[in-house]
């Protein structure tokens, strides 16, 4: 027996193979492997957090620990039968907290590894020059399928995207006014489409950003625009596996190194509702039974979102029910699934800090008031799933009920001065 170090493990590189005796593993891409040294403990858990990066997504945390507990039974069996043998130095909990740390870590640096590859020319990616002072980045592939999304299972090509944006301005200047969505001082969307050679098309949203006054304008020039934003903090979430819609383009014009004019170009989900939407019409169309189901259903997708949005350094400073899309197909299967929208209100935070939950809980609380079919139990029900995890079945969730009763109810009070505000101001709000 000797020693083996990989130093990409991860489950891409690892193939099963069936024996008469079982399976077996068999190790694959050899050039990142050293054999015939001690293996540290360092190197240990820099391992074992590689090849956690991709079942922490699709295993359970019960198989995670299961599969540590052989691991550590075969080490510590196997571990005198070679020179290069060692036992662990470290406690089964001490190699768990410091495993912990390293996943993390491993994590964060493989994010930020795939937010830089957004801005540039590659197999997922492209950057385009398309004349007239218009550049673009533009999605080629996606490495991974994602649930709901047609387009991650679609490849695209340079010379698709040159074509679809040759007049950039035309795609939020359609000729049915019924396609635009929306249409401000500051901001238009449109629905499009954009026609493949197979004849299919794709349906996206076209947004873009209009400067309010000229002081605005001036600010939009030199700052970085809302569509690229948007365009970097969607990619930023998908490559953290937290649903959004997928950008697919954005494209900016530049004068000087000024900027004058950006769009974002976003994929169009299908079976797509708001929240604030599908509280009050789509739940009111149901049986009670299947309307319960649902409930349950988009409480455990909503709750899952926002804690994988806080755990991963985000918040979202504008989250209520226009800004979530529940995603639910009634002739399909599969359970209805939140997703983020209206990036705008994303910013960076600190992980873990439990003003987060506060914030997030208290806003998306208040937006849901007009919704009747909204009881207090379905209230409370969401914040026990929300704060319900592994080592903590059995939350203790009253403070935080408590603060955000109270915080609702200020928010209640700045809010109905605020549309009072607007009301005398400009008759509406």
């Amino acid at each position: 027996m000797r020693s083996l170090e990989h130093f990409d493990l991860h489950a891409g590189n690892v193939l099963i193979q069936p024996t008469p005796n079982g399976l077996r593993a068999l190790f694959v891409d050899l050039n990142n492997i050293r054999i015939g040294r001690r293996v540290r403990d360092t190197g240990i858990v820099l391992n074992l957090a590689q090849l956690n990066q991709w079942f922490r997504s699709h295993a359970p945390v019960t198989d995670r620990l299961r599969f540590l507990d052989r691991y550590l039974h075969w080490h510590a069996a196997l571990s005198g039968r070679s020179s290069h043998g060692r036992s662990i130095g470290c406690s089964r909990a001490e190699l768990i907290r410091r495993l912990s740390d390293a996943a993390l870590r491993h994590a964060e640096s493989l994010y930020a590894k795939r937010d830089r590859r957004i801005m540039k020319t590659g197999r997922y990616f492209a950057r385009l020059r398309l004349g007239g002072g218009w550049r673009a980045h533009a999605f080629l592939a996606s490495k991974h399928p994602v649930a709901g999304s047609p387009v991650s299972t679609m490849t695209f090509t340079p010379q698709q995207w040159k074509q679809w944006l040759r007049h950039p301005l035309g795609l939020v200047r359609p000729g049915d006014r019924r396609m635009i969505v929306k249409e401000s001082h500051s901001t238009v969307v449109c629905r499009g489409r954009l026609e493949t050679e197979d004849g299919q098309g794709i349906d996206v949203v076209i947004k873009r950003a209009l400067p309010r006054n000229w002081i605005k304008r001036l600010a939009h020039t030199i700052s970085t625009s809302h569509p690229m934003l948007t365009w970097k903090l969607g990619n930023a979430l998908l490559n953290r596996q937290i649903p959004t819609a997928r950008p697919l383009a954005v494209v900016e014009r530049r004068r000087l190194g000024l900027l004058i004019d950006s769009l974002v170009i976003s994929e169009y989900l299908p079976h797509t509702l708001d929240l604030d939407t599908f509280l009050t019409v789509t739940l009111r169309e149901q049986p009670p039974a299947a309307g319960r189901e649902l409930k349950r259903q988009v409480t455990r997708s909503l709750s899952e979102v926002i804690r994988r949005l806080h755990e991963r350094g985000f918040a979202h400073r504008d989250l209520k029910a226009p800004n979530v899309l529940i995603q639910w197909d009634p002739s399909a299967s599969d359970p209805a699934r939140a997703l983020l929208v209206d990036l705008d209100g994303l910013r960076p935070a600190q992980p873990g800090d439990p003003e987060l939950d506060v914030q997030a809980l208290t806003r998306l609380n208040v937006s849901v008031d007009h919704c009747k079919r909204v009881t207090l139990t379905d209230r409370l029900r969401f914040l026990r799933t929300h704060l319900t995890r592994v080592g903590c079945p059995q939350p203790r969730w009253k403070p935080l009920w408590r603060r955000i009763a109270a915080d609702s109810a200020l928010k209640r009070v700045a809010r109905r001065r605020w549309q009072e505000k607007m009301l005398r101001k400009y008759g509406r709000f």
